[in-house]
Order: structure tokens, then C-alpha cells, then sequence
């Protein structure tokens, strides 16, 4: 549909919504050839990633957390092997919870760049070049920042 509409253009590094050229709906000497009524698909496309990289991964994480909190704990076993079981299950939840914590934090942080260049053209209607090219090197890196 949005393709079908002429509303994927260039912005920023890629393709995203938008008019053509960028910034003809803000100055009206110049005339937009592609891209009109944009505003729903961006409400979409918006609300879309927010679900995605907000909500999905820290329900998905807690979802997990509790899972493994509510494993089984009860053990035919000696008073002395139970607290043993019971202080190991404490410790795997602690480190659960901090590898959820790391894990969020670095997903969240290789998008904070790339969230700035966004609002930044999106506000301005120029293109931030040094911090496009910055932001794709950080969102690229994903993989290898997650890993740490």
C-alpha cells in the first residue's frame, strides 16, 4: 500500500515514509512529487516499533523471569541439600535479572542514535549526515553489542 501510494522515499540513510523531495510539504515553492497523506501510515509505523522495541522484549523478558520463579521447589531431599537448591535458585534469578537488565539496555542504546537522527531531520527537515552515519554504525554493530 505504501509503495503503491508513492509514499516510500529517501530519508535519512534509507527508505522510510516520506515526501519527495524531502522537505516540499514544508516550503511551498517547491512541489512534492511523491508522497501525500502520510499521517496515518506514520501513526501506524510508529505505534508499530514503539510495540516492537518497548513493550515486546521487556514482556518477553518478565515473562521468562516468572516462569523461572515459579519453577518447582519443592525437593525430596535433606534440609542442608534444600537450602543448598534454594540459594543456587536465588543466585540463577539474580543473574537472570541483570542479563535481562544488560540485554535491554544494549538493545535499547544501539536505537537511541538512530531515534535522535529521526526526530532530529524529522524536526529540522535536513539531513544530519555525521550523526546518520554514526547512528548506522551503531545500529549495525547490533549484534556485536549485544554480545558484550
Amino acid at each position: 500500500w505504501m509503495a503503491a501510494t508513492e509514499n516510500i522515499n529517501p530519508f535519512g540513510s534509507g527508505c522510510f515514509v516520506a515526501s519527495s523531495p524531502l522537505g516540499c510539504q514544508a516550503d511551498p515553492e517547491v512541489k512534492c512529487e511523491r508522497g501525500s497523506d502520510q499521517n496515518f501510515a506514520l501513526i501506524i509505523i510508529g505505534l508499530s516499533q514503539i510495540v516492537t522495541y518497548f513493550i515486546i522484549p521487556p514482556c518477553s523478558m518478565m515473562a521468562l523471569y516468572k516462569l523461572l520463579h515459579k519453577a518447582k521447589k519443592e525437593h525430596q531431599s535433606s534440609k542442608g541439600m534444600k537450602q543448598l537448591i534454594e540459594g543456587a535458585r536465588k543466585r540463577l534469578l539474580r543473574d537472570v535479572m541483570i542479563q535481562i537488565s544488560l540485554y535491554l539496555f544494549s538493545f535499547w542504546a544501539t536505537y537511541f542514535f538512530s531515534l535522535i537522527a529521526f526526530i532530529t531531520q524529522t524536526v529540522t527537515g535536513e539531513k544530519p549526515y555525521s550523526l546518520l552515519i554514526f547512528s548506522n554504525v551503531v545500529l549495525h554493530s547490533q549484534g556485536f553489542i549485544v554480545m558484550l
